[in-house]
């Protein structure tokens, strides 16, 4: 769509821009002299804004990997970034054969089949390989997904459902879908196990609840734990 018009966008006189990536969106993202600059097309104008990842300074160039995870290289420093959750990660540097700091100057990035990261930067070309973060937060990625703190305990009751008590409540974790829900929160969970008689129970503050149905109940007969 940017190529059937020539727009005059006057926002960005006197900037320069050095690449611009498509996104998922219909949008596109510029590198250039102020920063990251998101732009969309609206009927016979281009709508402009800056991007909403924090960097308005100078980006030299805007690669996206083959996990849909954006690379952007500053005057002096290189980041992953998840567009999705805004997650940001800089890259650094673990030693080379070489007394270079490759991530300074970087003017290129390209991704290659096998997902490997190549600089082009002020001392020649260097690659590495572009792994995964080692932790990921759960359900981070999904939208509605339950944030939580501090997790005391997990209790795994099948292979395909996770409990987990924490400091700002009791969550059901879904690992198939990857999604956690809050069954209650407000207040810490410290412990949740199945009894004997097939109860689930959870340790609240107020002392022990039963959860039925993924909900929370008060908890009054106990002759089922000697069953």
């Amino acid at each position: 769509n940017y190529t059937s018009t020539i727009y005059n966008v006057s926002k960005l006189r006197g900037h320069r821009i050095f690449n611009c990536l498509s996104m998922a969106d219909g949008s596109m993202l510029l590198s250039g002299s102020n920063g990251l600059t998101k732009i969309i097309e609206n009927g016979e104008a281009l709508k402009l804004f800056h991007a909403e990842f924090g960097f308005s300074q100078q980006v030299q160039y805007v690669a996206r990997d083959l996990n849909n995870w954006l690379i952007v290289a500053e005057v002096d420093k290189v980041y992953k970034l998840n567009p999705q959750t805004g997650q940001k990660i800089e890259l650094s540097e673990s030693g080379s054969n070489k007394e270079t700091k490759w991530l300074q100057s970087v003017y290129r990035l390209y991704c290659d089949k096998e997902n490997n990261i190549w600089f082009g930067c002020q001392d020649g070309v260097a690659y590495c390989k572009n792994d995964k973060p080692k932790f990921r937060v759960y359900g981070d990625a999904k939208p509605g997904s339950a944030f939580i703190k501090h997790a005391y305990y997990l209790y795994p009751q099948n292979d395909s459902l996770l409990y987990a008590c924490a400091e700002n409540g009791l969550y059901k974790l879904n690992l198939q879908s990857g999604l956690a829900t809050a069954i209650e929160e407000g207040k810490p969970y410290d412990y949740i196990f199945t009894a004997p008689g097939g109860n689930l129970l959870a340790s609240a503050p107020e002392g022990l609840v039963e959860i039925r149905k993924h909900k929370p109940v008060k908890f009054q007969d106990k002759a089922f734990l000697n069953a």
